[in-house]
């Protein structure tokens, strides 16, 4: 979880927070609390200078559970678009069956889909798109 936590981009997080209706003032409030992070680390013993993180939530900040959710929100959404609107062909088990797009739990994704070609292919040119896009 806590490499989860370090690794949320403020740019992806703000974008979130626009496209689920935040306004820009609580958006600023909510980013501006992340950014003002000053760490230092413990290294044998001695104490390095301060530094401000570029990324990532604060572990013991009683909103970055919430923060992280929300970025993981709108991962959860794109892959309901992409699924629903820009054709990828999920995985079936039958007529009887509801189909399944994806599972997951804190930082952990099952994805299900179809093993032809195409489909993989659209499938990890969405996540390369993502990863760039979410840092």
């Amino acid at each position: 979880m806590s490499k989860a936590f370090d690794r949320v981009s403020w740019k992806y997080l703000e974008k979130v927070l626009s496209l689920f209706g935040f306004s820009r003032a609580a958006i600023s409030l909510l980013i501006g609390f992340t950014k003002k992070a000053y760490l230092s680390l413990l290294i044998n013993g001695t104490q390095s200078k301060f530094f401000s993180p570029s990324r990532g939530l604060k572990k013991g900040d009683p909103l970055s559970p919430l923060l992280f959710n929300i970025a993981s929100e709108g991962f959860s959404r794109s892959i309901n678009h992409l699924y629903c609107v820009k054709g990828l062909e999920p995985y079936t088990m039958g007529r009887n069956f509801k189909n399944i797009h994806h599972l997951s739990y804190v930082d952990d994704l099952l994805l299900f889909t179809n093993a032809a070609i195409p489909n993989l292919i659209k499938l990890r040119n969405y996540l390369n798109d993502y990863e760039e896009v979410s840092g």
